[in-house]
């Protein structure tokens, strides 16, 4: 059964919480990869990501626990398989599930936002800010942060990230994202302007891009 949205999602004053200690193997046995976050907003990566290639074994994940007692558990989606729209406006929800697609992983973030989980079909992560909608798409290079995590600092301090709708036991039955929902700049990774195609060359780059639509 889906795990609902808890009543209260404050974490008390003298209450002592150790995200990624408590989460990180968990995630990790759920085929995912967790990594410790710090920082003022909780949301920087203590390790380095960039030159990750594999997910670290749990003998790693103990080491980073015992480094790191009360950081916050974040994941890299595309080491995880998986694709994220990051919502800032809760009110543009219904909106995005029209645009992507229904799903049955929704996480809700301590300032009112809400992540939208999706199988990975290697999306990069990018942003749809360009079309006036606060909505990030993390895929390829992306990390978001996921429960039990807590922001330590600003008008949302002890709020948590917490379920919505399902769980990761909802991990196998994620959908891929609609097909055609984003952009040929978000797929791509840049923008090609078919009007400026050179004369000779029409052929070549719509087929270079429909390529690139292809599931």
């Amino acid at each position: 059964m889906a795990r609902q949205a808890p009543s209260a999602d404050v974490v008390g004053e003298g209450e002592c919480l150790k995200p990624f200690s408590v989460a990180a193997l968990d995630l990790h046995d759920h085929g995912l990869t967790p990594i410790p976050l710090g920082g003022e907003d909780g949301k920087t990566p203590r390790v380095k990501t960039a030159s990750m290639t594999r997910r670290p074994s749990r003998a790693t994940l103990r080491k980073w626990a015992e480094q790191y007692p009360t950081a916050n558990v974040g994941i890299l989606t595309g080491l995880s398989s998986i694709t994220v729209i990051d919502i800032d406006d809760q009110k543009l929800v219904p909106a995005m599930l029209e645009r992507f697609g229904a799903t049955p992983l929704q996480i809700g973030t301590p300032s009112g936002g809400v992540h939208l989980y999706y199988q990975s079909a290697r999306e990069r992560s990018c942003s749809l800010r360009n079309e006036d909608l606060a909505v990030d798409v993390k895929g390829l290079g992306g990390m978001v942060v996921v429960p039990p995590s807590v922001r330590p600092t600003g008008p949302y301090t002890g709020r948590q990230y917490r379920f919505l709708h399902g769980d990761w036991a909802d991990l196998p039955n994620l959908p891929t994202l609609r097909p055609g929902s984003l952009s040929m700049a978000a797929t791509s990774g840049r923008v090609v302007s078919l009007a400026r195609v050179g004369r000779g060359r029409r052929n070549k780059s719509l087929f270079r891009y429909l390529l690139r639509q292809v599931r």
